[in-house]
């Protein structure tokens, strides 16, 4: 956990000394079932959506016998950072989330291979700290046992999500943040401004 930490502070250090952290004004809903209609429950035909270097946001609901599939394509230059819980509603306070790289979801329910998943969580109230309402839940199902894992952010290309509850009815929006791939240049100027800082604090220290 602590790896992961470091590595999510460092990549976000770097992004917002580039100032290309995407803000909320950005901010967009990508698809609203009460809007656009349910959100398919084909595994082999997911709802595709393609993520602006934005917050997109994915507001839908589940219950016991309907999954909600869908395909998300970060688009080239760009990566998946975080996929925030924004909000949860319902008297179930778990229900699941999965992730398999590619177009289509493989594994089929209700009791598909772990090793074929890229990851999964359960996720809201009940599901603990780390999948909470406000959580990131990209460190969940990067560390789930058994699964393949990956490490944040991911890099352009398609994903897709299994979200799914047994119990009763459950609304929930999660946030899908895209940020460009930091470019060498981006780096660079990381690294000046970084140094800049240090100078700064040093001259500081040195006239006290």
């Amino acid at each position: 956990m602590f790896a992961w930490v470091t590595r999510s502070v460092i990549y976000l250090a770097v992004l917002a000394g580039a100032g290309v952290l995407a803000s909320d004004a950005s901010a967009a809903v990508a698809w609203n079932e009460s809007v656009h209609g349910d959100i398919s429950g084909d595994r082999l035909a997911p709802t595709p959506l393609v993520l602006a270097p934005a917050t997109n946001s994915v507001i839908g609901s589940v219950v016991a016998g309907d999954l909600d599939y869908v395909t998300v394509k970060v688009l080239p230059g760009e990566e998946l950072i975080n996929l925030f819980l924004q909000s949860y509603a319902g008297d179930d306070f778990t229900a699941f989330i999965a992730i398999q790289q590619g177009t289509t979801f493989t594994a089929a329910p209700p009791f598909p291979s772990v090793s074929s998943l890229l990851g999964y969580a359960h996720f809201g109230p009940g599901a603990g700290f780390f999948a909470g309402v406000g959580s990131d839940l990209m460190y969940p199902l990067a560390t789930a046992a058994g699964a393949i894992g990956f490490s944040a952010p991911l890099p352009s290309g398609d994903y897709s999500f299994w979200i799914q509850q047994t119990g009763g009815s459950t609304s929930y929006q999660l946030d899908f943040v895209t940020t460009p791939e930091p470019t060498a240049a981006a780096l660079v100027a990381c690294g000046l401004w970084t140094v800049l800082l240090g100078s700064a604090r040093a001259r500081r220290s040195m006239l006290q």
